[in-house]
């Protein structure tokens, strides 16, 4: 349990800290990226100042300051971070009532990610290849891919949307209905950002849709958890 509701562990860092997520999206769907919020830089090309732009974070306040986001045939510098950003690190983090402490900054992965790819690591390298470091953030695609038990059948892009009438069935991220954001854009374009569909595949949208909003964070590795990790049983902050 994470601010009296159940979240769930994605992962236990090398550092010692955990990933979490929030077992269900918040009440209401918000925009990536409102239509005309960015308009200079790399949020000029293409269709971003229609459709919203699909990076994160501002250049400045991602790891290293890098000069330029490069995203396919589209590059510059990246002024304003995202309003999902925004909003997550000041209303919504302002909303947590219990256990805010155990909350650490993290870096969170926020390269773009190729259609339809065949290649998990190779994936994975491209989306560590952006980085911000902050409260909160929105899982990646491929940590979407990677919550499934057989991930023969569905660890990589390319397998869980053929066959994702199956894989849905074994993702525990999977939620019935219900689509909701990554903080991964799609490479080759300035305003598709990637997002876990309702029919349990990863699908896009333009980044000025309302979709569902499932917060991700990390904890402090000193952590002192008791109770048994199940549903009816959940890991209890001490």
């Amino acid at each position: 349990m994470f601010n009296n509701e159940l979240w769930r562990i994605i992962s236990k860092e090398a550092d010692g800290t955990y990933k979490i997520l929030r077992n269900e999206v918040l009440p209401e769907t918000r925009a990536f990226d409102s239509q005309g919020t960015r308009t200079t830089g790399y949020c000029s090309q293409g269709s971003a100042t229609t459709y919203g732009c699909n990076v994160w974070s501002s250049t400045t306040n991602m790891v290293g300051s890098p000069v330029e986001f490069a995203n396919g045939n589209y590059s510059g510098s990246v002024d304003i971070d995202s309003e999902m950003l925004t909003y997550l690190n000041d209303e919504y983090y302002k909303s947590i009532t219990a256990n805010k402490d155990k909350i650490v900054n993290h870096d969170f992965s926020i390269g773009s990610v190729t259609y339809n790819n065949n290649d998990l690591q190779g994936q994975i390298t491209g989306e560590n290849s952006y980085k911000w470091n902050g409260s909160i953030g929105l899982i990646s695609a491929s940590d979407y891919l990677m919550a499934n038990s057989d991930m023969e059948t569905c660890g990589t892009h390319s397998t869980n949307n053929s066959a994702y009438t199956t894989c849905r069935n074994t993702n525990w991220m999977y939620i019935s209905g219900t689509t909701w954001w990554t903080l991964s854009p799609y490479t080759g374009y300035s305003y598709l950002v990637w997002n876990a569909n309702l029919g349990g595949y990863l699908s896009y949208d333009g980044a000025r849709y309302s979709r569902g909003v499932r917060p991700a964070l990390y904890l402090t590795s000193s952590l002192t958890l008791s109770g048994s990790g199940t549903e009816n049983d959940p890991f209890i902050i001490g």
